[in-house]
C-alpha cells in the first residue's frame, strides 16, 4: 500500500491524504494490478492519485522488472490515461450494449452494463524510450 502526504502550511508538518493498494494479478507472473486509489475530498483534483499510481507501476517496474494494469470506471483517472497515451495503453474500452432483461422505455436506447469500466496497461518510462523492447498486451517481443 502506498500513502501520500502532502505539506500544509509554514510549518512543514505533513498529512495523510490518500492511499493506493495494489496486488499481484492471479495467474499471471510479473503482474500487478491497483485495487483502490482513494484522495480525501479536500484534495481530489489536483493530480495525487495519479501521481500515487504513476509512481508505484514505475517503481514496480524499475526495482523488481514488474508491470502493472489497472481497471478503472472513475472519469479522472480514464481523462488523465486518454491524455498520457504514451504511458498508458487501453487493453478494455467501454462496451455499450443492452441491459439482459431489461426493456428501456425509449426506443433503441441501450444501456451501459459495465458503464465507463476500462483497463489500462502503464508503460514504464525506460519502455517508451525504447520503443523496441516493449510489445502491446498480446503483442509479440
Amino acid at each position: 500500500m502506498l500513502f501520500a502526504y502532502v505539506q500544509l502550511g509554514d510549518d512543514g508538518a505533513e498529512h495523510l491524504v490518500g492511499f493506493f493498494s495494489l496486488f499481484p494479478v492471479a495467474g499471471h507472473r510479473g503482474w500487478w494490478r491497483g485495487h483502490r486509489t482513494v484522495v480525501l475530498p479536500d484534495y481530489q483534483g489536483l493530480g495525487i492519485g495519479n501521481a500515487m499510481i504513476e509512481a508505484t507501476a514505475e517503481q514496480l517496474w524499475r526495482r523488481e522488472q514488474k508491470r502493472f494494469r489497472a481497471t478503472t470506471l472513475a472519469r479522472s483517472l480514464i481523462a488523465h490515461r486518454r491524455r498520457h497515451p504514451q504511458a498508458w495503453w487501453l487493453t478494455m474500452a467501454p462496451k455499450m450494449q443492452a441491459a439482459v432483461g431489461k426493456t428501456s422505455t425509449i426506443k433503441g436506447m441501450a444501456s451501459s452494463v459495465s458503464s465507463l469500466m476500462t483497463t489500462w496497461v502503464y508503460v514504464p518510462d525506460e519502455l517508451r524510450r525504447h520503443p523496441s523492447t516493449s510489445a502491446k498486451p498480446g503483442e509479440r517481443r
